[in-house]
């Protein structure tokens, strides 16, 4: 996901020993090469919790159907969603990539583009579609199903999924985004400390944590579509 799809859930679960060029890097590196190289598997651990959270809303996101109107089911959500909010923060439309295809393609979304369209729409056309103030997000990252040493099988983390949530790009303890992860440190790293392993290893230990909370269901609506 986006960092703003992920509303505040901030954190990594991977600690490793780093090593370039045949020497070990400073700790401050291996920070930086964890952060980076657990951003997707935080991701993947992010859409996993929020799906195990969520409930999809009942006959809605049949967007396969060429007589359902998917922006009008997106302007029904939005309208439940600032119902149930209080209105107060703009919403985000966040969209798995199978799930933006679909709603690209649509022919009921073709319909209002006006004049000769050349080409699906785009993110900016789709913001102005919806009936209030929304800024639509496409999740694009994919993961390797597979266990370590067999055939690479790739899917979408997202996929087929559309949420409509009210949250902020920097949450705090007090907003009302849908999930938040709850660290003692930048990043989850709570702490790195350098010992020898004599008689070859400098060992570097990072002490990370997260703990991921539901902390709003009134603030997301999820459609799973097909």
């Amino acid at each position: 996901m986006a960092a703003e799809e992920s509303s505040g859930i901030i954190g990594n679960a991977i600690a490793f020993l780093a090593i370039a060029g045949g020497s070990i890097l400073t700790a401050f590196a291996v920070i930086k090469s964890l952060i980076n190289s657990s951003s997707l598997s935080l991701a993947k651990r992010v859409v996993d919790f929020v799906a195990a959270n969520t409930t999809a809303v009942s006959s809605r996101g049949n967007w396969s159907n060429a007589d359902v109107d998917p922006i009008d089911q997106i302007d029904e959500q939005l309208q439940n969603l600032m119902t149930a909010t209080g209105g107060f923060i703009t919403p985000t439309v966040v969209l798995g990539l199978s799930a933006w295809r679909t709603l690209r393609n649509h022919p009921k979304t073709k319909a209002r583009c006006n004049g000769v369209q050349v080409g699906g729409i785009s993110l900016g056309q789709l913001s102005g579609m919806f009936f209030i103030p929304a800024t639509p997000v496409v999740g694009m990252l994919s993961y390797n199903t597979a266990k370590p040493g067999n055939t690479v099988s790739k899917s979408q983390v997202l996929g087929d999924i559309c949420y409509i949530q009210a949250s902020v790009p920097s949450p705090t303890v007090y907003d009302p985004s849908p999930f938040k992860c709850f660290t003692t440190g930048v990043g989850g790293v709570e702490a790195v400390r350098t010992y020898r392993d004599e008689p070859f290893s400098d060992v570097h230990n990072v002490a990370w944590n997260e703990v991921f909370k539901s902390t709003s269901t009134s603030s997301i609506i999820r459609l799973t579509i097909t």
